[in-house]
């Protein structure tokens, strides 16, 4: 998985003109305004944008309204800390609460109206459309046709909405610490594609029932993808579980998928995928400059005897004799 490199975003301001330029640029193209023309306006802001993914906490402290132009290059989801947030889309009007997310799919403009006090504050997430697509590819195994049309709400209250919803509120809790593990580009890039996928799985959508129907079955394009993974990063400290995430099926999934087309287990082909990569150095190298030790922990063996009885139950050898005859 490629690595990302992690902004955090800190800004408090008291001109309404570069807390629109701020809105705008992170997540939708805004005007704002306070309800009240006497109001006193500020806005602060903290959070995190990690490749195409971007968390913040919002506040304000008066009454506002977010007029949103344009979302069809990404996917939203608004959840208040506290109060309500009024929302409309169109025709379409309603409230969103720190129990009740609202969920944007790529719509034309939508309204936002609320933050009485200045104590409400609101945590927004933004997906760029084609990052989230791609992940829907990936877990359906073909392309979906057109944008997601998820449901405008979801629960928190219970349940998977709960447990995403957690998760986002933790990550854009801990922006503030320049030490926060989502600062880390290894950590970033797992979680921006957990995060999505976690926003697919816990809301309704058009995809939702193959979703559900893909999990009781595994296609060979599914095993073929799992080989070609195990391949190329065998010499990385992989997992199965590592494998299973990259794909966004289930270690279960993968354990029955290869019982069934190869008849071996996931962690017994990645083994062997090692082991093959070791006794082609082996046979590579010099004796001289290369000791089985060396060879064997770049592939991930890291005892000397429990790799070289398998190395001898598979190639009929010592790994030293190899090495002695390259």
């Amino acid at each position: 998985m490629e690595d990302i490199v992690p902004q955090t975003l800190t800004l408090v301001t008291r001109d309404v003109d570069e807390a629109a330029a701020l809105s705008s640029g992170l997540f939708y193209a805004s005007r704002l305004s306070p309800i009240a023309a006497h109001d006193t306006f500020f806005m602060s802001f903290f959070g995190v944008r990690f490749g195409a993914v971007t968390i913040g906490n919002l506040q304000f402290g008066c009454s506002m309204r977010l007029d949103m132009g344009g979302l069809d290059t990404s996917y939203g989801v608004s959840i208040p800390g506290s109060g309500c947030v009024r929302l409309s889309a169109g025709r379409q009007e309603f409230e969103t609460t720190s129990s009740t997310a609202a969920v944007r799919s790529p719509i034309d403009s939508m309204r936002a109206a609320g933050w009485s006090s200045a104590g409400e504050w609101l945590t927004s997430i933004k997906f760029e459309r084609g990052f989230a697509e791609a992940e829907l590819t990936r877990m359906l195994g073909t392309s979906p046709r057109g944008p997601i049309r998820f449901a405008p709400f979801l629960d928190a209250r219970k349940g998977r909405g709960a447990e995403w919803l957690s998760l986002v509120r933790m990550i854009g809790g801990s922006a503030r610490s320049n030490d926060a593990l989502i600062t880390n580009p290894y950590y970033a890039a797992h979680m921006s594609t957990t995060l999505v996928r976690g926003l697919i799985l816990a809301c309704n959508h058009q995809f939702h029932d193959s979703l559900e129907q893909a999990r009781g079955r595994v296609q060979p394009a599914i095993i073929r993808r799992a080989v070609a993974i195990m391949e190329e990063k065998a010499e990385q400290p992989i997992s199965i579980s590592d494998v299973a995430s990259l794909l966004g099926v289930s270690e279960r999934t993968l354990q029955r998928g290869f019982r069934d087309h190869l008849g071996t287990t996931p962690g017994r082909y990645l083994a062997r995928v090692r082991m093959d990569g070791a006794h082609r150095d082996l046979l590579a190298a010099s004796p001289e400059t290369r000791t089985v030790s060396m060879i064997a922990s770049k592939w991930g063996f890291f005892h000397d005897g429990r790799f070289a009885a398998r190395y001898r139950e598979t190639y009929g050898q010592n790994p030293s004799v190899t090495l002695g005859t390259s």
